[in-house]
């Protein structure tokens, strides 16, 4: 990473290597403060002093509070009759090099998914249904129906244990 020029401050020196970096078509250059609707959680970039280049950041919003990150997730909409699945609000998700990275803020555990975890995860975090979710794995991967129920109740213990999934508590 560049040093400061004489009289910069570090920030001053990374704004303005940002601003380089990404142009004037941008209204603000620098850090900001977490702020997220129910439609959005906007794009929360790093540089990566490593490869020069910007990366998208962690999303800190669960799935069910931000239309964004649901979409995010790549899931075809489906209207769902009861969800009883959720993502907890201290999970952190980032896909980074194609590769699905959960973070539980909690235990400050990061975990890793890929193939059929992942997909299980996602349709986890937009269904919050079991059925709709294996309903979506079976177009995914074809394999006898009964095996793919017990790997997914197998994988979702697993996420449970890990607390990144959570079952939601009737009211």
């Amino acid at each position: 990473m560049p040093q400061p020029k004489a009289g910069e401050t570090p920030d001053n020196a990374q704004a303005a290597q940002w601003q380089t970096l990404l142009g004037d078509g941008r209204y603000w250059v620098g850090p900001s403060e977490m702020v997220a609707f129910a439609w959005s959680e906007p794009n929360k970039n790093t540089l990566n002093p490593f490869t020069g280049q910007f990366e998208s950041g962690w999303r800190l919003v669960p799935p069910d509070k931000c239309l964004k990150n649901k979409s995010e997730l790549g899931i075809p909409p489906r209207a769902i009759q009861s969800a009883n699945w959720r993502v907890p609000s201290t999970v952190a998700t980032g896909w980074f090099d194609g590769v699905l990275w959960l973070l539980q803020t909690e235990t400050e555990q990061a975990d890793k998914l890929e193939t059929f975890a992942a997909d299980a995860w996602r349709a986890l975090a937009v269904y919050g249904n079991m059925d709709a979710t294996l309903d979506f794995l079976q177009t995914r991967y074809s394999t006898d129906p009964d095996a793919l129920r017990n790997h997914l109740q197998e994988v979702t213990q697993n996420l449970i244990d890990a607390k990144l999934v959570e079952t939601l508590v009737a009211k």
